[in-house]
């Protein structure tokens, strides 16, 4: 069984886990959100943290993580971001942009993670429309589903 790490929190976090989980991989949790803690211990998934991590794992996804991930725990080729519309906003909250820019193409890329903020490599993307959103929730009405589409896409190409 493949061994996942997943760094996230709310809306994605709570998608994207259960998804995985579903899927067959073994899930191990970073996260500070108290809800997908709990949906994590209720999926018997293990809780860790950056620092306890370790090398035991066959890929990191981060999925709206709040933090930076130190350059020191960073492994080429076993972890990736996916963060949405980062073909127009790199760095934290794209959403906030798009929403602000009033935009109606948006978009969910996976790129591997590198020391420099969101610019590792395109792994795979996928762009839909949208109405222009007012709100966050807005947004993930439309979104949420292209988070697990390019995961399984990124793990497809990735062979994990």
């Amino acid at each position: 069984m493949k061994k996942l790490i997943l760094y996230g929190r709310r809306n994605t976090g709570m998608v994207v886990l259960p998804y995985l989980v579903a899927k067959g991989y073994e899930v191990k949790v970073i996260s500070d959100d108290k809800d997908v803690i709990w949906v994590a211990k209720d999926l018997k998934c293990g809780i860790t943290t950056i620092e306890e991590m370790g090398d035991d794992y066959d890929l990191f996804i981060c999925v709206h993580g709040d933090k930076i991930i130190p350059k020191q725990f960073l492994r080429n080729g076993k972890m990736i971001n996916i963060h949405p519309c980062l073909r127009w906003y790199h760095g934290h909250n794209p959403i906030k942009r798009y929403i602000e820019d009033k935009r109606v193409t948006g978009s969910v890329e996976a790129q591997y993670l590198i020391e420099k903020v969101d610019a590792g490599d395109l792994i795979c993307g996928e762009i839909f429309r949208t109405p222009v959103c007012n709100t966050y929730q807005d947004f993930y009405n439309i979104a949420l589903p292209y988070y697990t589409r390019v995961i399984s896409s990124a793990l497809k190409l990735l062979r994990i």
